[in-house]
């Protein structure tokens, strides 16, 4: 599955982090791999969207990516 891809593609997570943190940095490494292309067709909308979930999860690094994301106007509609 596709998860299982990005799991692979993943750095490790530590064993002894909660179920909460362990989904923010799945999520999290998914939408970079949807941004680059990484193992998957490059889908910066996918991106985004998973960068939000994380975001709203409370990761920094999710919430960070997704403004450079906004800002880029990448993977998001124009007002």
């Amino acid at each position: 599955t596709l998860l299982a891809v990005c799991c692979a593609l993943a750095r490790p997570v530590a064993a002894d982090i909660d179920e909460e943190t362990r989904r923010m940095v799945v999520l999290r490494e998914e939408a970079r791999a949807y941004e680059h292309g990484e193992g998957v067709e490059r889908n910066t909308a996918r991106a985004v969207e998973l960068y939000c979930e994380a975001s709203r999860l409370g990761d920094a690094d999710a919430q960070f990516n997704l403004g450079v994301a906004y800002a880029s106007g990448q993977g998001v509609r124009s007002l």
